[in-house]
């Protein structure tokens, strides 16, 4: 249904159905009530989706991620919905799966259907030549908004957590645990995760600890992170280190690790602390809860969502956002 078809139905002008959006006050009560009778017979959709589709004017956005069902993206994906959808935008979410005739197929998908704002969630777009695939496909007046991805385009704005400050917190509260042998556990090998290991490398040598460039690294691949027989501790112990400070790269395989080190017999965090990264509900599903990097997840979708309806009002928007995260100590450490 469009402001004509309600127009005509209601026998009243365009004019006056676009004044019952955006200025009732200036209706009649009469006026009002016939407008009203036509969209409760027609169950037409209320509030702030219904005055974008009314004004032919809603926008719509296309969010692309590598993985719906990665925790944080899901917390991500799900808040903006819900904003977008309370100021009366259309959301077309995409699901990439980390394959590049996926993402360009796409792209081209949305392209063709002129959405007017573009998401990309996660790091792993920096793995493709997707600067290049953006100016074929999009025009520069469309903004493009990343999380976790810094791109070099005029029309591009980012919102990033910062790692050196999450990570700084989270050594120095191992330190001050008693702990001076740290390593850090990571099963990707993405632009983020490795934004957390020279977060993890600059803050040991910040606080004077020895550093190795892959010594106190322990990388796991992502298959072996699935593998539901996958031995944490067992793998700690074979490093050859005593490490008994450990930070995970997200919090579902420090939840293990904390499984796998009990399973042995050590104690958390007596013999093991243990921190994770993400704050998910996975810290607190651990027994003892993870203490985790909290990298603010919904204040990222908050200031994301913000950044496209101030764009899509004319309004000067920031084009690198940095979030700081904060520690959540819990029984783990």
């Amino acid at each position: 249904m469009t402001i004509y078809d309600i127009a005509r139905e209601a026998n009243v002008s365009i004019s006056s159905v676009s004044r019952f959006y955006n200025h009732p006050e200036m209706l009649s009560p009469e006026t009002q009530k016939k407008i009203r009778k036509v969209l409760e017979a027609k169950d037409y959709i209320p509030n702030q989706m219904a005055r974008g589709l009314v004004l032919n004017s809603a926008k719509s956005i296309g969010v692309m991620m590598s993985d719906m069902q990665h925790q944080r993206f899901s917390i991500i994906a799900s808040h903006l919905e819900q904003a977008f959808f309370e100021w009366g935008y259309n959301t077309m979410f995409c699901n990439t799966s980390d394959d590049w005739r996926k993402i360009q197929q796409y792209f081209y998908m949305l392209s063709s259907r002129r959405v007017d704002a573009l998401i990309l969630i996660g790091s792993v777009f920096a793995s493709f030549d997707i600067k290049g695939c953006l100016e074929k496909y999009f025009s520069s007046e469309i903004p493009i908004i990343t999380s976790d991805l810094d791109l070099d385009l005029p029309n591009c704005f980012s919102v990033t957590p910062d790692h050196n400050y999450g990570m700084r917190s989270a050594v120095k509260h191992l330190i001050d645990r008693g702990h001076r042998d740290l390593a850090f556990v990571a099963c990707t090998n993405s632009l983020n995760t490795n934004s957390k290991i020279d977060a993890f490398h600059r803050a040991l040598g910040e606080y004077g600890l020895p550093f190795y460039r892959e010594d106190n690294i322990l990388r796991l691949s992502f298959s072996a992170s699935e593998d539901p027989n996958l031995d944490i501790a067992e793998i700690v112990a074979q490093s050859g280190v005593a490490y008994t400070g450990l930070i995970f790269s997200h919090d579902q395989l420090a939840a293990r690790a904390v499984s796998s080190l009990m399973f042995h017999n050590h104690r958390v965090p007596e013999d093991y602390a243990v921190i994770g990264y993400d704050n998910s509900p996975y810290a607190l599903c651990s027994q003892p809860p993870l203490t985790s990097i909290d990298t603010q997840t919904k204040t990222i979708a908050r200031v994301i969502a913000n950044q496209v309806n101030d764009i899509f009002n004319n309004r000067d928007v920031g084009s690198r956002v940095i979030i700081k995260p904060s520690l959540i100590i819990r029984s783990s450490t």
